[in-house]
C-alpha cells in the first residue's frame, strides 16, 4: 500500500499530517491516517470521505 499525504504539508518544519492510501484490489475503501503516528488506521469510503470533507469546509 503506498501512502499519500498533500504537497501543501511539506516544508522544513515537520507536521502532522493525514496520509491516505487505497488498495490496489478496487474495492472502494479508503485508508487513512496521522504521519506521526501511523496506527490506528482508519478505514472509509470516498463518499463518506467526500461528506466528511464537505461538513468541515462549512
Amino acid at each position: 500500500m503506498t501512502w499519500q499525504k498533500s504537497s501543501f504539508s511539506s516544508g522544513d518544519v515537520p507536521q502532522s499530517c493525514i496520509e491516505v492510501a487505497a488498495k490496489g484490489a478496487g474495492d472502494g475503501r479508503l485508508y487513512l491516517r496521522e504521519s506521526e503516528l501511523p496506527r490506528p488506521v482508519l478505514v472509509t469510503d470516498r463518499v463518506r470521505l467526500a461528506a466528511l470533507l464537505a461538513a468541515v469546509r462549512r
